[in-house]
C-alpha cells in the first residue's frame, strides 16, 4: 500500500472508522540506499521531510527519508491533513520540529491511528523535555503504547535508557487485534502540574509520577519504532 492508498484508508477511518490497514507491511520492503553526507544522526529539513522537522535515530545511523511509497527509504514522512503519515522501516526514531517547546505546566497531547502491524509488538508514542536533542548527550522522557493494550515509561540519557513503569497492561489502550477495523485509534497525554507528571491514555491516568528527576522541559515530538505505520492526527502542547 502506498502512502495515497493510507491516506485514503485514513480519511474513512476518520469518518466512518470503515478503513483497512496496510497489507504491503513494512519489514517486507527492500534495503533502501542510505547514503547521505549528514554525520549527527539526525536528519534535518529537506525536500524529503516536511518543513523544519528534524529525525533521529536510537543507533546514530542516518535514515534516508521520502514522502512517497514510490522510494525506497528508510522513513515515509509526509504532511497529509490532518497531521503527519509515518512508515518505519528498519530505524527506530523521534521526529519533532526544533519550535516544538514546553516547560512548567503543561499538558502535551498526541492521537495516533496505528495501521495493521502484523505480529509485531513495536511501539509508538510521545516524548517531552527533550534537550541536546542532535548531541550526544540527549535526554528526554517518552511515553510509549503498543499493539497488545500495553503501555511504557522510560528516559532516555545520552545512550542509556531508565525504566520509569515497565510494559504494562492497562484497559485505557485501545489494541489492535483481530476485531480492531481499519487502525487502533489512542490519545496519548503527559501533563505536568504542581510537582506531578500524569501519564494518560485516552483521557484516563495510566501513571502518576513526583519523581522530579524526569526531564519535562524541553522539546516535545513523537517516537515511533520500526515496522510501524502510524497516522499522527495531533501533536500539541498548552498550558
Amino acid at each position: 500500500m502506498n502512502i495515497l492508498r493510507s491516506c485514503l484508508a485514513l480519511l474513512l477511518v476518520l469518518s466512518v472508522l470503515g478503513a483497512c490497514g496496510s497489507s504491503d507491511t513494512p519489514a517486507n520492503r527492500a534495503e533502501p540506499d542510505a547514503s547521505s553526507d549528514l554525520q549527527t544522526g539526525t536528519q534535518s529539513a529537506g525536500d524529503a521531510v516536511p518543513a523544519g522537522w528534524q529525525i533521529r535515530t536510537d543507533d546514530g545511523s542516518i535514515p534516508s527519508v521520502a514522502t512517497s511509497a514510490t522510494e525506497d527509504a528508510d522513513i515515509q514522512f509526509a504532511v497529509m491533513e490532518p497531521g503527519f503519515h509515518v512508515r518505519m522501516y528498519r530505524p527506530r526514531a523521534i521526529f519533532w520540529h526544533p519550535d516544538s517547546t514546553a516547560e512548567g505546566n503543561y499538558r502535551a497531547r498526541t492521537t495516533m491511528h496505528l495501521f495493521d502491524p502484523g505480529q509485531r509488538r513495536e511501539a509508538h508514542g510521545l516524548f517531552v523535555g527533550g534537550t541536546n536533542l542532535t548531541g550526544p548527550d540527549q535526554e528526554y522522557l517518552y511515553f510509549l503504547i503498543r499493539r497488545t493494550g500495553e503501555f511504557l515509561i522510560k528516559v532516555r540519557r545520552g545512550d542509556n535508557t531508565e525504566t520509569v513503569v515497565d510494559w504494562t497492561a492497562h484497559e485505557a489502550v485501545v489494541p489492535f487485534n483481530d476485531d480492531t477495523e481499519g487502525t487502533a485509534t489512542n490519545s496519548l497525554e503527559i501533563e505536568t502540574m504542581s510537582g506531578m507528571v500524569h501519564f494518560r491514555v485516552n483521557g484516563q491516568d495510566v501513571h502518576v509520577s513526583t519523581d522530579e528527576s524526569l526531564p519535562v522541559n524541553g522539546h516535545f515530538g513523537f517516537r515511533l519504532n520500526h515496522g510501524l505505520e502510524v497516522h499522527i492526527e495531533t501533536l500539541t502542547a498548552a498550558e
